[in-house]
């Protein structure tokens, strides 16, 4: 595994050993514009397993995306490999449809400590929710960026995040053009402690994803690609282009249904990814956990 082979990867062309804020913002820009989140390889009957040699030879030599434990785990070998101060977390995401948070940690991302100061970064989100720059560990401080406004909070050694709602029309849904605005508002999104772990601490999660079938990797097939003005993302057989600010603060988002044709031919030219195995769209998950 060579820093050379995933910097090309994420087109990055800057300097290998300078680990400061600055290299990090934009690895992690570099990154989630590059490099898809995807779980189509459970659905073709790929295992996904933890192993960085693993993670690496998929993601950065097969053009492959990831879910969020593998982006993260990636992540936070390459900032390991280049001097960061770097820790892995385990978050509980909030669950909207039971309006609580999971008892269980299902996701995983970094801490970042440069020159006394903290910082979060995530690799491995989906949509609107993904950030691109990493937020400084304060609470209380929203922090403003390409897909909104952040928060962090702590409450009892517990950290919450929570972002802003997105202002929103959506073209094209259910076969009309009828416009719909979601009111400004904080969503949570996940809670965390300081606690580090491994990423080997996750094989019982994945475990869950990949063979349980309550999990979204079974009944949902699923890839998000982030745009440098928005994100692209294939649920299903439904996908849809959500641009930021187009008009007054507000997105824009077309949607259509794809035929099963028009599946195979998106993930392999619009999210470049080419599958050993023919995908099945699925989409039975209904307890989707952010749109």
């Amino acid at each position: 595994m060579k820093l050379s082979e995933y910097f090309t990867r994420i087109a990055y062309s800057g300097p290998y050993k300078k680990p400061d804020l600055e290299t990090l913002s934009t690895l992690l820009e570099n990154h989630v514009t590059s490099i898809p989140y995807e779980n189509l390889g459970t659905l073709c009957g790929e295992e996904i397993v933890l192993n960085m040699e693993t993670v690496f030879d998929k993601m950065v030599r097969k053009n492959r995306g990831g879910c969020c434990l593998e982006h993260n785990g990636l992540f936070h070998w390459v900032l390991k490999e280049m001097g960061y101060n770097v820790k892995i977390l385990a978050t509980r995401l909030y669950k909207l449809a039971k309006e609580k948070y999971e008892s269980h940690p299902s996701h995983g991302f970094l801490l970042v400590t440069i020159d006394t100061k903290n910082y979060v970064a995530d690799v491995g989100f989906l949509t609107s929710y993904q950030m691109r720059r990493p937020l400084e560990l304060v609470s209380g401080k929203e922090q403003t960026q390409l897909p909104g406004t952040y928060r962090l909070t702590e409450d009892n050694s517990i950290w919450y995040l929570d972002k802003v709602k997105r202002k929103l029309r959506i073209v094209g849904q259910n076969n009309d053009n009828q416009s719909q605005i979601k009111q400004l508002a904080y969503q949570k999104v996940l809670c965390f402690t300081l606690k580090p772990c491994r990423l080997e601490d996750f094989e019982g999660t994945m475990d869950y994803l990949i063979n349980s079938p309550m999990s979204f990797f079974t009944s949902l097939s699923l890839t998000c690609f982030q745009t440098t003005n928005g994100f692209k993302i294939l649920k299903g057989t439904v996908y849809w282009e959500q641009i930021f600010n187009v008009e007054d603060g507000v997105d824009l988002r077309t949607s259509r249904t794809l035929t099963d044709e028009e599946v195979q031919r998106v993930i392999k030219e619009t999210f470049n990814l080419n599958l050993d195995k023919k995908i099945i769209p699925v989409n039975n998950f209904t307890n989707f956990l952010l749109e």
